[in-house]
């Protein structure tokens, strides 16, 4: 099986439905060991240089663009690199954050449904505080976002949860 990657928070972000594209074409993987939470692959030099283990990608199996994370690497003797990847969804939304006195923040939703009433973000670096909470439209409905928990920060982006909670539209 083969999937196009892209790396890094500006691409996945930019590969988000109805965005125009990265910064740069993706790369293709051939796939080995695929589970629904994660997959592995390998890679020759030139493909892997540059990926470190906590990098963010962009995957494209099918028309639904995801998003995973690198976790495991592995060099083998013939010089090829075996990476283990963490999908975090098989689904990305862009969204538009808003706080009070700042510019809107693109970040970009996780799933397409919210579960147990808590919301999960990929956000730019430092775009994420327990002291500041968001509004956002999503899906034609206007929601208020209150920080839960930072779950991870890699190098170029934050994952967060967030409690979500419907608002009453404004006219």
């Amino acid at each position: 099986s083969v999937i196009d990657i892209v790396t890094g928070y500006a691409n996945v972000l930019a590969s988000c439905p109805g965005r125009s594209g990265g910064e740069y074409p993706p790369m293709q993987w051939v796939l080995e060991n695929i589970s629904p939470s994660g997959f592995c692959a390998v890679l020759s030099g030139r493909v892997a240089d540059g990926l470190r283990i906590g990098q963010l990608l962009g995957i494209h199996k099918s028309t639904q663009p995801g998003a995973a994370v690198v976790r495991r690497m592995l060099h083998d003797t013939e010089g090829r690199l075996h990476v283990g990847v963490e999908i975090l969804s098989h689904g990305i939304f862009e969204v538009a954050l808003r706080a009070e006195g700042c510019d809107l923040m693109p970040a970009i939703r996780l799933h397409a449904d919210f579960e147990d009433g808590t919301a999960k973000l990929l956000m730019q670096l430092d775009g994420f505080s327990m002291q500041h909470s968001f509004k956002a439209d999503i899906d034609g409905k206007n929601y208020l976002l209150i920080p839960q928990q930072l779950l991870e920060k890699g190098a170029d982006y934050e994952l967060a949860a967030f409690r979500i909670i419907e608002q009453e539209p404004v006219d």
